[in-house]
């Protein structure tokens, strides 16, 4: 039996009562929103439960917490910080305020690291950007003199169950630790910069830098010489978009595993006959499309399809299985042959548009130096329909 106030649930008895903390924060929120409240207002309404309620600081101690702070290097008190919460007395971190109604700008973000750059000659790392309900946590990671002018942690209590605890619990009172603390966002705003070059890369792979690091380590195992170096970095950038959409679909499908059993068993009870009809019908489709193609000609469409790109959607492309050989056809119209392959014989080639001319290759980047010229074909009936 479980000793009387012992916490059985698994979590952190401190991140419990955080992530509930955020739950009533939350709801409060809710229902004073459109109130508009004056600057005033939003301090105690919504910003002082979070202080004491969410981050564990208690706002009548001013060891802990100090309102309307001297922020002026010079010590004139002509510039004052909303609020800093202090360790032992030292401040560590600096919170603006602006009304609940009020979006966050770079104006306000330039205010705060005016309060920032001064405090930050007494240790302070830390600043808080706030209308109550949307948090901007800024620090001075990138290494130049201030303050960060990108957060490294930003939420929003209209969506809650987004904030990141594992970091919001590093600010907690109890969890504060100034060099762990300082380690720990140091880690998540590295991370969150490569995340986002990947995610820019993903989408649009365009930085020649990037695209010569993949060819270079693909180009030995692929025997890719000189000739076919322009076409291989544009299946470079097909295969990233290709990658991130299948990213995306995966991360889709593993958030579908997790939906509780009660909810997912009745969304497929509810679809059931249409779910085994749809598989039934994926599943001959994928067999039909192995029983017409061999590999080879599967991967050398899947090239002209990403050497057309952006230019011509991928979806204009037929390849359609004949006698002897498999044709690649814009908009399936046999009147509008791109190239035929020849691939199930000892001399493999390409026919390429029309009157067609022969092309022989060895291997399935054979195909690669003359992609250009079926991009032109492409484009040429493209413009013919237009």
């Amino acid at each position: 039996m479980p000793k009387k106030n012992q916490n059985t649930t698994g979590k952190n008895p401190l991140r419990e009562e955080m992530e509930n903390e955020i739950r009533i924060q939350a709801e409060r929120i809710k229902q004073n929103s459109g109130k508009g409240e004056k600057e005033a207002a939003t301090i105690r309404t919504y910003v002082e439960p979070f202080i004491k309620k969410v981050l564990g600081y208690d706002t009548s101690e001013e060891d802990e917490v100090n309102f309307e702070y001297p922020a002026d290097y010079f010590g004139s008190n002509r510039k004052e910080v909303d609020c800093v919460l202090c360790d032992s007395g030292d401040p560590i971190i600096a919170i603006e305020c602006k009304r609940s109604k009020n979006e966050l700008s770079i104006e306000n973000v330039k205010q705060l690291n005016i309060y920032f750059s001064n405090l930050s000659r007494v240790g302070l790392k830390y600043g808080i950007l706030t209308n109550g309900i949307d948090y901007l946590f800024f620090s001075d990671i990138e290494g130049h003199k201030g303050m960060d002018i990108e957060p490294f942690m930003e939420f929003s209590f209209r969506e809650h169950d987004k904030i990141n605890c594992d970091c919001l619990e590093k600010f907690h009172k109890e969890g504060f630790h100034a060099k762990n603390t300082y380690d720990y966002v140091t880690k998540l705003k590295r991370k969150k910069m490569i995340k986002d070059v990947l995610k820019e890369e993903l989408e649009n792979p365009s930085n020649p830098a990037f695209v010569n690091f993949i060819f270079n380590k693909a180009k030995k195992a692929c025997q890719i010489n000189k000739d076919k170096e322009a076409p291989f970095k544009t299946l470079v950038r097909a295969a990233f978009s290709e990658f991130s959409q299948a990213a995306t679909v995966k991360a889709q499908e593993d958030a579908e595993v997790t939906v509780p059993k009660a909810k997912t068993e009745k969304k497929a009870a509810i679809a059931e006959n249409k779910v085994v009809i749809e598989k039934n019908e994926q599943e001959t489709s994928v067999k039909e499309s192995k029983n017409k193609f061999s590999p080879e000609e599967i991967e050398i469409f899947n090239f002209v399809k990403a050497s057309l790109e952006p230019e011509i959607d991928s979806g204009k492309l037929e390849h359609r299985p004949c006698a002897g050989y498999s044709s690649i056809l814009y908009e399936n119209n046999k009147n509008n042959p791109i190239c035929r392959l020849y691939l199930n014989r000892s001399n493999k080639r390409i026919e390429i548009g029309k009157p067609r001319e022969k092309v022989f290759i060895s291997e399935v980047y054979g195909v690669l130096p003359h992609l250009p010229r079926l991009k032109n074909i492409a484009l040429e009936y493209k413009s013919a329909k237009a």
